[in-house]
């Protein structure tokens, strides 16, 4: 499908125009952020409130932080590395050092260093061909009639090389595991407000992944399911909704005539606004375990079956079994600590914990969700131990349940940035 048709879809022109309200403010937006006080600016908390209200998709652009830094700073570095890695490709004879280089910058800036060095063993494996192979990405995701193959073995499309691309690119957006939670969301709101029924149009169905991160990233709900990117589809998948999801936001952008995204950067700062929201989504509780159901997609995608559910100790609803161990797996060690404190959410001290992780998908975050009875529970379902692990960040030995049957665990590329 190329650009024009995908543009005239009618579910894809209703979407548009919603965003465009977004965008513009004219759809109120009233989304709940919580943000963790640990990664934050030092002074976020005194000029925004670490938990909050944002009325307008512009609110959540104007609280933009990554590593302790706002948005102008973090842009100013990325514009440096577009430079660098725009004029590093040009001409008949590319300087491939400069070229890896730049690639590095990318990755460390964006990405946990265990997923920083997984990408760039890619990067060297291209050796002199890393030029040609990059180009060809940025062929593919520039078209109007991309051909969406190239990413099936040749390029790779993953929460590295997205930002890679972003930058490489003329009009093409940071796609990972937050903005496209983000934009999930923003398709579940949409489709809600229409009154639609059914599953999500295969022309909006953005897909999300859970990363290293507790919060929640998964936007299904009321009645819309949305796939995890890598699950099903790789590389390509994942540059086709990358893909898509530019078309549509600079559509929005140039509908909505918002001043604040209005210049050369405006679509940055909306993908910035969507990293944002994409943080941590609000809970969608879950009243009783559903029902099993016979499904012919894959296992990941499926609904899942009755029996991988547990009761909140201190809150309504239940939670996943199969989505924390999806969880523990992508931490990259094992097990979880069980990280019990009496803290509000946002100044929790450990959120790489299982409260944490539990206070996040629950209706009362502020409230410790950990017991004893929980813990016995969760070893009783036979994907957990009860053992001392070091605290990963105290170095102390302290209560973790461990995965059964877990050895060497693979670095994840589906979303580790979390940028």
């Amino acid at each position: 499908m190329n650009k024009s048709q995908y543009l005239g879809q009618t579910e894809v022109a209703g979407f548009i125009d919603y965003m465009a309200g977004v965008i513009n403010g004219s759809k109120a937006l009233d989304f709940p952020y919580r943000f963790h006080y640990l990664h934050a600016p030092a002074d976020f908390d005194e000029k925004f409130g670490l938990a909050n209200i944002a009325g307008r998709l512009k609110d959540l652009f104007e609280r933009y932080w990554w590593r302790r830094a706002y948005y102008g700073t973090n842009e100013a570095l990325l514009q440096a590395v577009q430079q660098q890695l725009r004029v590093s490709l040009e001409g008949e004879v590319q300087d491939v050092a400069r070229v890896r280089d730049a690639v590095a910058a990318t990755m460390h800036w964006g990405l946990s260093p265990r997923a920083a060095a997984y990408n760039m063993a890619w990067a060297d494996e291209q050796g002199f061909g890393l030029p040609a192979v990059l180009l060809a990405g940025k062929h593919a995701l520039e078209s109007e009639n991309p051909d969406f193959s190239v990413f099936n073995g040749r390029v790779r499309m993953n929460a590295g090389y997205t930002k890679v691309f972003s930058l490489l690119c003329d009009g093409i957006i940071i796609y990972d595991s937050r903005v496209g939670a983000a934009l999930g969301w923003l398709v579940r709101r949409f489709l809600a407000s229409t009154g639609f029924v059914g599953r999500v149009p295969e022309t909006l169905a953005f897909r999300w992944a859970p990363g290293m991160s507790a919060q929640i990233r998964n936007p299904s709900g009321d009645g819309f399911r949305f796939k995890r990117l890598g699950v099903s589809g790789g590389d390509e998948a994942w540059a086709r909704v990358n893909v898509y999801a530019s078309w549509i936001l600079e559509a929005a952008r140039i509908k909505s005539g918002a001043h604040w995204c209005a210049d050369g950067n405006g679509l940055r700062r909306i993908e910035a606004a969507l990293f944002m929201l994409g943080y941590g989504l609000p809970p969608s509780v879950i009243v009783q375990p559903p029902e099993p159901v016979l499904s012919q997609e894959p296992k990941e995608d499926a609904v899942a079956a009755a029996g991988n559910y547990l009761p909140f100790h201190y809150a309504n609803g239940y939670f996943d079994v199969d989505e924390l161990v999806n969880w523990v797996e992508s931490l990259g060690r094992g097990f979880v600590i069980v990280g019990g404190r009496n803290a509000t959410f946002e100044k929790h001290q450990r959120p790489e914990s299982l409260d944490y992780w539990l206070r996040a998908r629950s209706t009362n975050r502020n409230v410790r969700q950990t017991d004893q009875a929980l813990i016995q529970r969760l070893a009783g379902t036979g994907r957990f131990e009860i053992a001392q692990r070091r605290c990963p960040v105290s170095g102390r030995r302290v209560g973790s349940l461990v995965l059964r049957g877990v050895g060497q665990i693979a670095p994840s590329d589906d979303g580790v940035r979390s940028r």
